[in-house]
């Protein structure tokens, strides 16, 4: 399910779509949506009635929406956030992205007995300092958070949570078809990932090749190793772990996961190299990135910024 609001379509039809939660409040509504693909879970606050446009977004990991959702079972979120000090939302709090762009925060809220969810997103400038956060803030209820801690697992497990104890869903009943309508939806949603990733990953830009002199000869092999590391510019593939979000200077920030150690990288994509790319071709790779995430290996040069690595994006790759 994507972050247009849509109240109207039932429990089975949201399942299938991946959406675990939707809770509607007057401004804004909260949703939390299957990313599986990538391994996590897309949560959402956006802004009612602008068909997903206004949207803060984050990603968690299946580890850290399970052991939120173990706490709602138990009882025992509902007792840590009435035992919350803060007048805002501050019981769970999550962060991601280059400089923990990405915030959510579940706790108190300001409205009777509900639970308040705020989504944020910092601002950096090019030199690190942080300009601004925008939030969005939803009173969520304590029973929305119940059945979506049911749904998942449900749908992710196969298990239906009761006093006392999981037991198996059954095939013949209520959540036994929950549990098929999100596993073929999660087909579906592979292949669309698939497909995406062919069909719409942006062309690699060629540079032209600059004619050898006729006097220039070949370099030998101690001749290349010796070369500056700075001007080698070899091909990382990576995974991302995040959504790519725009700075006050026109480039784009994500961070992802390289695949050559498994470690966790921040990636600048500079304006220039957008205008590069083409508008669209990096309108659908930033709808494939923030919707279900993106395989993609690209060149460039890594910086140290503030104490902190940054690989600067120069082009896309096979």
């Amino acid at each position: 399910m994507n972050t247009a609001e849509n109240k109207n379509k039932s429990e089975m039809e949201m399942i299938k779509e991946g959406c675990l939660m939707a809770s509607y409040g007057k401004t804004f509504f909260f949703t939390i949506n299957s990313s599986l693909q990538i391994g996590k879970f897309k949560c959402s606050v956006v802004k009612i009635g602008t068909q997903g446009k206004d949207s803060l977004d984050i990603y968690l990991s299946v580890g850290e929406v399970k052991r939120l959702v173990d706490d709602i079972l138990t009882g025992l979120a509902f007792k840590k956030i009435a035992a919350e000090k803060s007048n805002y939302p501050s019981t769970y709090k999550y962060s991601k992205g280059t400089n923990g762009c990405n915030i959510l925060n579940i706790g108190k809220s300001t409205v009777g007995n509900y639970i308040g969810v705020q989504a944020g997103l910092a601002h950096y400038d090019g030199k690190g300092n942080k300009e601004k956060t925008d939030y969005h803030l939803t009173p969520v209820s304590a029973d929305d958070f119940k059945d979506f801690a049911v749904r998942f697992y449900v749908c992710v497990c196969g298990l239906l949570p009761t006093a006392t104890g999981f037991v198996p869903v059954l095939e013949n009943t209520y959540y036994g078809q929950m549990n098929k309508v999100f596993l073929q939806g999660e087909e579906e949603r592979k292949k669309f990932f698939k497909k995406t990733e062919s069909q719409n990953r942006p062309e690699p830009q060629s540079e032209p090749a600059s004619p050898q002199k006729p006097q220039d000869k070949p370099m030998n092999n101690n001749q290349q190793n010796n070369q500056p590391a700075s001007n080698k510019k070899p091909s990382i593939k990576v995974r991302s772990t995040s959504t790519l979000n725009r700075n006050e200077d026109g480039s784009y920030r994500m961070q992802a996961v390289k695949e050559s150690d498994n470690s966790i990288i921040n990636i600048r994509i500079p304006a220039d190299a957008v205008a590069g790319i083409g508008e669209k071709n990096f309108n659908a790779f930033i709808e494939r990135v923030n919707t279900c995430g993106s395989e993609f290996g690209f060149t460039g040069k890594k910086i140290k910024e503030n104490g902190e690595e940054i690989y600067v994006f120069a082009k896309f790759v096979k």
